[in-house]
């Protein structure tokens, strides 16, 4: 493919915002903007190929030769066009704790999200407001680990049907997925423009 590929360079950017979703971060704010920065570049890359293929080669594109599109794929879609039109993606954040209560007994986990909030959506950092007390000595007990996931908040109704199938709220996850399906679009559409 030549250097001056519009469609290579929005790839590659792609590439890179789907690098930083997956960084350990726990700041709502930051995971937010970059999941959503992923989602923009993910139609912005057809919509690069649309006009790239009809400048190089005298014919339309068509995205649904592509058999790799899955239910991830839709959710994204989805996702676009409210982030586009209706309102910004927004996330929750969940929590897993492991607490070691004695020394010989395995931790105990307890988890589970965070209540929802529009203020989240800016929190430069995520609360740590967990107070665990031990009944024994009134003391504060400390969790032996914290692990943080981001879940996607389902827009509407539509995203909500797509999500339950998929099974799986975690943005870093459904990022993951979502680029390994437009990484197999991206060859397939240079194997397409190479035949023409």
């Amino acid at each position: 493919m030549s250097e001056d590929s519009i469609v290579t360079v929005t790839f590659q950017d792609l590439s890179d915002a789907a690098s930083d979703v997956s960084l350990a971060d726990t700041s709502p704010r930051v995971v937010r903007q970059r999941f959503a920065k992923f989602i923009n570049l993910s139609q912005q890359l057809t919509s690069h190929m649309c006009k790239e293929y009809k400048a190089k080669t005298g014919q339309s594109w068509d995205a649904g030769g592509f058999d790799g599109w899955n239910d991830v794929t839709e959710l994204f879609k989805e996702l676009r066009n409210e982030d586009q039109h209706v309102r910004p993606v927004s996330i929750v954040l969940h929590e897993r704790l492991r607490i070691r209560v004695w020394d010989d007994t395995p931790d105990i986990i307890i988890e589970g999200p965070w209540e929802y909030s529009l203020e989240d959506q800016l929190a430069k950092e995520a609360r740590n407001d967990l107070d665990i007390i031990d009944p024994t000595t009134a003391e504060r007990i400390l969790p032996t680990k914290r692990e943080i996931e981001f879940h996607l908040v389902p827009p509407s109704p539509i995203a909500k049907s797509l999500l339950d199938r998929i099974n799986d709220p975690n943005v870093q996850t459904l990022t993951e997925e979502c680029f390994n399906v437009l990484t197999n679009y991206y060859r397939y559409y240079q194997r397409q423009l190479a035949e023409s």
